[in-house]
């Protein structure tokens, strides 16, 4: 089993066609989220379905004043790529004008 099953799941389909059992295993494209067992007279396959239907896929920065954080929104799920902290001197300074030590 390569890496790709190890991390997506497995999905295992069996049944009974003019008295022949039928098997199939799947290694879906993206990870199983549930368990599901049915016993009906066809396979119940929407989960799979809407593991390939063609959803837009959007990029995300979130920003502050001392990291970032870049990731992807697919669908429903956010998922992470980086966080990328700062290392950008902070350009402020405790005092103000004050703190120059000059007297007037």
């Amino acid at each position: 089993m390569d890496s790709v099953a190890k991390r997506n799941g497995i999905v295992l389909l069996f049944g009974e066609v003019n008295g022949r059992l039928h098997r199939q295993s799947l290694e879906p494209p993206q990870p199983v989220q549930s368990f599901i067992y049915k016993c009906e007279r066809g396979f119940y396959l929407d989960p799979l379905y809407q593991m390939i239907a063609i959803e837009e896929t959007y990029g995300i920065l979130v920003l502050d004043l001392a990291e970032a954080t870049i990731g992807y929104l697919k669908g429903s799920n956010v998922r992470v790529y980086t966080e990328i902290e700062s290392r950008v001197p902070n350009k402020h300074h405790h005092g103000g004008m004050s703190a120059l030590g000059s007297s007037v």
